[in-house]
């Protein structure tokens, strides 16, 4: 059975996800713990693919992660970047093996391209409820313009797990995924000793998840959502908070445009 969306994108084996009540045969699943100097977890994974629908929802299950934050398209291009794992529309119910998926409801929109979805998960007689956030503006290999929505989901993703795994995933689960999850990480660090290297954070990242923050513009990203986040707590005044991301937009631009210019020889030499 298929269970790598990408060969050549590993799973350590020291921070995997084991599938409970499974045979050693059976318990695999593309999904990385990655623990925070607080503590705390998330599951960082790759987008599920058709042939292991089921064994997301038994991860999300066993695990009772009531939050999924979302950070790619199920089609990006012309190419499937993520199967659809839960039903399209309200009321709708839909069968994961024994698992149970019904779309409750939608919540107003809590930032900006920030989409919320309230699912319910049955299975064996037992239920829970997962909060689904779909960010959908973040393009791969690259980073968003504005670090404000990605930090406030974060906070907003804590809050409401309380002690439970936040679950998070894109389409290979390591660049936009690990670069959300180092945001919280490398945040905690600052807050432990302020003197602590960026490297150093990205060095101990990648020990959990494989090649975790994929790109040098989703670096200088989590670099931009630090600033944010110490902006926001009043560490940073926004005078000063603004140059940089001034400067980091124009970067971003620039960037994508060379990505963009990538993207399309590549397409043409496939089409030939």
């Amino acid at each position: 059975m298929r269970v790598f969306r990408y060969n050549d994108i590993i799973c350590i084996d020291s921070t995997r996800v084991v599938l409970k009540d499974r045979t050693p045969e059976d318990d695999y699943i593309h999904a990385s713990w990655m623990t925070m100097p607080d503590q705390f977890k998330y599951i960082c994974t790759q987008g599920p693919l058709v042939e292991t629908l089921e064994d997301f929802w038994h991860m999300m299950f066993c695990e009772r992660s009531s939050v999924v934050v979302q950070l790619c398209n199920f089609v990006e291009g012309k190419h499937e970047k993520c199967r659809q794992y839960f039903p399209k529309s309200r009321g709708q119910t839909e069968s994961f093996g024994p698992y149970k998926v019904t779309f409750k409801d939608t919540k107003p929109d809590p930032f900006d391209s920030v989409k919320h979805t309230v699912l319910e998960v049955d299975a064996r007689g037992q239920s829970i409820t997962v909060n689904h956030f779909a960010y959908l503006v973040w393009p791969d290999h690259t980073a968003p313009f504005s670090p404000a929505p990605m930090v406030g989901c974060l906070k907003l993703c804590r809050q409401l797990a309380s002690s439970q795994p936040v679950t998070v995933h894109c389409s290979a689960g390591i660049g936009r995924s690990a670069t959300f999850v180092a945001i919280d990480y490398a945040w905690q660090k600052i807050r432990e000793n302020g003197d602590v290297q960026m490297v150093d954070i990205l060095k101990e990242v990648r020990q959990q998840r494989f090649h975790a923050i994929q790109s040098p513009i989703q670096y200088i990203f989590l670099h931009m959502c630090l600033l944010e986040m110490a902006s926001e707590e009043g560490l940073l005044p926004r005078k000063k908070y603004g140059p940089y991301l001034d400067a980091y937009v124009t970067m971003l631009k620039k960037y994508n445009k060379k990505v963009q210019a990538a993207e399309a020889r590549a397409e043409a030499k496939e089409s030939a």
